[in-house]
């Protein structure tokens, strides 16, 4: 295979590369055939001239297998690991909470 082919990428794709999207909030459904991940953003609402809210806006969605999941965990705990010794502790938000659904049926 030549390097040019080896770079091809199977789905058509713009030439500035695939789309970035901002993500602040995230979800997990896990299954016994696939773990969905689902990423998104607050988008700000304003409700009157003074007052603002927010709702959660879905950007992606991703299911992955539990290899994938796996090896997806690693690879970001690495990237936490990396970015701590460069850059200094990642502050935690005081109020997250792991929330995984679960579908019990296997």
């Amino acid at each position: 295979m030549s390097p040019e082919a080896a770079n091809q990428s199977p789905f058509p794709m713009p030439p500035q590369g695939p789309p970035t999207y901002s993500c602040s909030k995230s979800t997990l459904f896990i299954s016994s055939e696939e773990i969905l991940l689902t990423l998104g953003h607050v988008r700000p609402i304003v409700v009157s001239p003074t007052e603002l809210s927010g709702a959660v806006e879905w950007m992606a969605a991703f299911a992955l297998s539990a290899t994938t999941l796996k090896q997806l965990a690693l690879s970001l705990q690495s990237a936490v690991e990396t970015y701590e010794k460069a850059f200094g502790k990642i502050p935690m938000d005081p109020v997250f909470k792991v929330n995984v659904a679960q579908n019990p049926t296997k």
